[in-house]
């Protein structure tokens, strides 16, 4: 049975007038009646697209066309030239240029949705073809804005990339009121890894507008770079200890005052960026571990002590970013490189951050705030002043800089079900817009069965990182559950995360690696608790659709007193 009910935009919610240059909704009422796109299965409107617009706006168009169809049961042709009739004009096609549309103030890949003399624009910012842009990126804008009104116009929720993780509600009547709107995202970087490799993921990660308007390469790279076998002819180019340069093993350092191993890793870049004009980043970063640094007189010379009287060597690596960034700057000064900062080279020097290249693009790697240590008020004291550091250091000094975390993630991955932790996300998110971070990789889950709440938290934040997580995890729970189970599941991720957030509070070497105390002060004591709340929500859900996603969630639950079960941790498990 088709529901009556409609989806009339309501330009209430819209009306927090913001600047779109720091990418706000901004939203009006300008005169006209409202827009009826379809009706009783029913409508008179065709979408417009220009034949050669890039592939994103014409998938983009396709997708409005099959949600429209699937909530309203009609089908609008998609057409190349103006109709004569009314239209969804999608991208910049001829009728939108002709109205005067203009995305050009707009960040990144934003976009606008306005009304028109009965017609519907959705244009935004989009890379043409499948070309990449100079920072090696590409926009999506006029996709985003498509999405956006799917969802906010349609009613349409992606809770996942799974199967039956997309809510879509059948209505009569789709109406859409006269409105202008404008909407871009603060953050050029918007990655959320470790969520799966479905086939679904990266139709999932559309809609949710994560995407790469630059793309920093930032992965560790000494090891590619310098390769092992280069010791043989150049030993001088690798770490020094005790006076004798040290034959490579596994995450092996190098001799970085060195001036020749410095021209030689920039040779390397130079002649990877002639030889593809399409490489438009490379990294710099340190291989990972933390053995194996050269204790050299020149190296030890620019080291020095963190706040916490341990080793730091942020002035080595410093040094080293801005030698190698200016050589390869001198041909190629329109290529970023970028550089963690992170573990040993966390901290900024004491002297103060340095003028560095602009064709540098640091990424602070807060490894102090990896899995649920920001539940401590002691990190987010600390974690804060390193963001305002950094933050105020790249606006002095013309660098830029993005940021890496896995706050809400646990390894292995696939032990226990994990809270979304809304406060660590309500944290860290709006500060990373105040201090000018310009873009994000957070680590999401790849267990969609507990972790799909956070991994939908993490992306929305993304795009928006001044949303409230708790509303966005309420939204969620009753998107994907209905009301009166949402209840429920909503109160067991809250005893998850209060019992996490005590966890953390006393134990205060636990990180991002799941133990077995995480077992046994965690979940063993919890155990009756989440299955009594799960138990709950079985009996209080209502739709055949929700009650499969709840049984999904039923499966971790299982899996996870099994494994406390094996411990004789937790009793056997009801129904």
């Amino acid at each position: 049975m088709r529901h009556r009910s409609r989806a009339l935009v309501a330009l209430a919610l819209c009306a927090c007038a913001a600047q779109i240059a720091a990418a706000a909704v901004a939203a009006t009422a300008p005169a006209g009646a409202p827009l009826a796109l379809a009706r009783h299965g029913v409508s008179a409107y065709a979408i417009y697209v220009d034949p050669n617009a890039p592939p994103s706006v014409a998938h983009s168009a396709q997708a409005l066309q099959a949600y429209i169809n699937k909530v309203a049961a009609v089908s609008l042709p998609i057409v190349g030239e103006r109709p004569r009739g009314h239209f969804i004009s999608v991208g910049h096609t001829a009728a939108a240029r002709a109205a005067g549309f203009d995305t050009s103030a707009l960040l990144y890949d934003g976009f606008r949705i306005a009304t028109r003399e009965g017609n519907l624009f959705i244009l935004g910012n989009d890379t043409p073809g499948e070309q990449l842009n100079a920072q090696g990126g590409a926009s999506a804008g006029t996709a985003n804005g498509v999405f956006t009104f799917i969802e906010d116009y349609l009613g349409v929720r992606w809770l996942g990339p799974e199967a039956g993780a997309e809510v879509a509600r059948a209505v009569d009547e789709v109406t859409v009121a006269p409105l202008e709107r404008a909407e871009a995202p603060p953050f050029a970087y918007r990655v959320l890894p470790y969520i799966g490799a479905g086939a679904g993921v990266p139709q999932w990660e559309r809609h949710m507008k994560l995407g790469k308007v630059a793309a920093p390469a930032h992965g560790h790279a000494w090891e590619e770079t310098i390769p092992a076998d280069q010791f043989k002819l150049h030993p001088d180019w690798f770490a020094s200890r005790g006076g004798v340069h040290q034959r490579p093993q596994a995450d092996y350092k190098l001799e970085t005052t060195n001036p020749a191993l410095v021209q030689a890793y920039a040779k390397v870049i130079v002649e990877r960026f002639r030889a593809n004009p399409e490489l438009r980043a490379y990294s710099l970063s340190p291989s990972d571990g933390s053995a194996g640094w050269s204790d050299s007189p020149a190296a030890l010379a620019l080291q020095e002590a963190d706040p916490h009287g341990e080793l730091s060597r942020t002035p080595l690596i410093l040094k080293f970013y801005n030698d190698v960034a200016r050589i390869v700057g001198k041909e190629f000064p329109d290529r970023q490189l970028a550089g963690y900062l992170y573990a040993s080279y966390l901290y900024p020097p004491a002297a103060g951050i340095p003028k560095m290249e602009s064709n540098l693009a640091l990424v602070l790697a807060s490894s102090i705030s990896y899995g649920f240590q920001l539940y401590r008020p002691s990190a987010r004291r600390e974690w804060e002043q390193l963001a305002r550091s950094w933050g105020e250091g790249a606006r002095r000094n013309g660098f830029t800089l993005y940021y890496y975390d896995l706050p809400t993630h646990v390894i292995p991955n696939d032990q226990a079900i994990v809270p979304p932790a809304p406060d660590i996300l309500n944290f860290i998110f709006p500060r990373l817009r105040e201090y000018g971070f310009k873009g994000a990789y957070v680590y999401g889950m790849p267990d969609w069965r507990s972790a799909g709440p956070g991994n939908y938290a993490i992306a929305r934040m993304l795009w928006k990182p001044d949303q409230d997580a708790r509303a966005l995890l309420h939204d969620y729970y009753e998107a994907a559950y209905g009301a009166a189970a949402a209840v429920h599941v909503e109160a067991l991720y809250q005893h998850l995360d209060a019992a996490y957030r005590a966890f953390y509070m006393r134990n205060p070497k636990a990180g991002y690696a799941f133990t077995p105390r995480h077992l046994s002060e965690i979940y063993a004591p919890l155990a009756a608790t989440i299955e009594a709340c799960y138990q709950r929500a079985r009996a209080a859900v209502a739709q055949p659709e929700q009650a499969q996603r709840l049984a999904l969630l039923g499966e971790a639950i299982a899996q996870m007193q099994a494994q406390l079960r094996a411990r004789r941790l937790a009793p056997a498990r009801q129904g």
